[in-house]
Formats: C-alpha cells, structure tokens, sequence
C-alpha cells in the first residue's frame, strides 16, 4: 500500500490549477492543496514543510526563478516545475527542481503526472537518505586528493 502524499498545486491560471489537482487527486493516496500565487504556496509550505510541490514559475507575485523561494520554505519538500518555457528547465533543476515538466507534453496530465510525482518523491527520499555519505565520500575524496598532492611534492623535491 502506498503511503499518503499531499501535494501543493501552485498555478495561477485556475483551470490548469483545477485539473492538475483533479488529475493528482484521482489517486487515492495523493491530497492536493491549491496556491495561485507565491505568498499562498508560502504560507501553506510553513503549515506542511514535507509536502510535494508542484509549480508554475510563472506566478502574479514572482517569476522564473524567484518562483524557487518555495524551496527554502520547505527544504524537505519534493519540488517539481511545471511550466511552459522549455528553456526554463536548466535553471529550475539548478536550483533545486527534481524535475520540470513542460506544459502541453502529454506526461504533464493523467497517469504521467503521478508518475512524475512517486518518482520524484523517491528521487528526493533517495537523494536525503545518501546524503551523509556522499559528504563522508567526498570529504575522503578531498583528503585523498591532499595526500596524493603532498607525495607528488615530495617527489618533485626529491628530483
């Protein structure tokens, strides 16, 4: 059995808001809330922090980027884009985005848009879970990195 999730719908255009919701509550274990702007998607991530959001980045009160705020709000939140410029896509995953998914393509309604929110949602818990030891294997990277330097120095002077 799946585990619940509760998705914050954040789209300003309320008929593509409305059947995203629809869509995403049309499986039994997803609940959706709706933002239409910024400051509503804002103070509903301080309410539920571990939540999924999806969101335009083209809102009334930010757009583009200034649309990723939503993810220091809520650090622990899966966030996925969902907009219409293709050329978007680099900076949204640069900043924090686990996907983005274009307006249109026909993986953004139905069964492809959950399936592009479970598997982000695993994306994300994966990503939390190996944290600690990607830092532990890069720390040892850099310190392996150090010690290689050193012997390479010392067998610079030695020559």
């Amino acid at each position: 059995m799946s585990r619940l999730l509760k998705v914050i719908v954040v789209e300003d255009n309320p008929e593509l808001c409305t059947l995203y919701a629809d869509c995403l509550n049309s499986d039994p274990n997803i609940t959706t809330v709706k933002a239409h702007n910024l400051a509503e998607a804002v103070a509903l991530c301080q309410k539920e922090p571990q939540v999924v959001i999806l969101a335009d980045l083209t809102l009334p009160d930010a757009t583009g980027v200034q649309a990723m705020a939503l993810r220091k709000e809520a650090p622990g939140a899966t966030f996925i884009v969902i907009t219409g410029d293709i050329n978007a896509a680099d900076a949204a995953k640069d900043a924090g985005a686990e996907a983005v998914i274009v307006k249109g393509d026909p993986e953004s309604i139905g069964s492809g848009l959950i399936r592009t929110v479970r598997n982000c949602v695993t994306a994300h818990e994966m990503k939390l879970l190996f944290a600690p030891g990607k830092a532990v294997i890069e720390k040892q990277g850099e310190s392996l990195k150090t010690v290689k330097d050193k012997i390479g120095q010392l067998v610079k002077n030695q020559n």
